[in-house]
């Protein structure tokens, strides 16, 4: 029942980001995000790596941070290419 938890919690973590990636896309619009939150997220997903890693946490452990950090630097991603290309309208803009 832990290992089924444990991977349902991961799951989710490791997701959190996909819903915030499709609204950029589909509105074009960052009004409502915030880059320092993902930032932030993506320092403390690093952090909960680096601390899974020097206390030789489990493989299937560690995928939950790597995932998250990817999903998060996505969003991140997506935010900075649709604001270069002018496509996504500026808070207040």
């Amino acid at each position: 029942m832990t290992d089924i938890l444990a991977f349902l919690y991961l799951a989710c973590f490791q997701f959190c980001a996909l819903p915030a990636i499709v609204r950029v896309c589909r509105r074009k619009s960052s009004e409502d995000l915030s880059v320092w939150r993902e930032w932030l997220l993506v320092v403390g997903v690093s952090a909960q790596f680096v601390v899974m890693w020097q206390t030789g946490a489990d493989w299937r452990v560690i995928v939950s941070p790597v995932l998250s950090g990817i999903s998060i630097v996505s969003l991140l991603g997506a935010i900075y290419w649709y604001r270069r290309t002018g496509i996504i309208q500026e808070p207040g803009g």
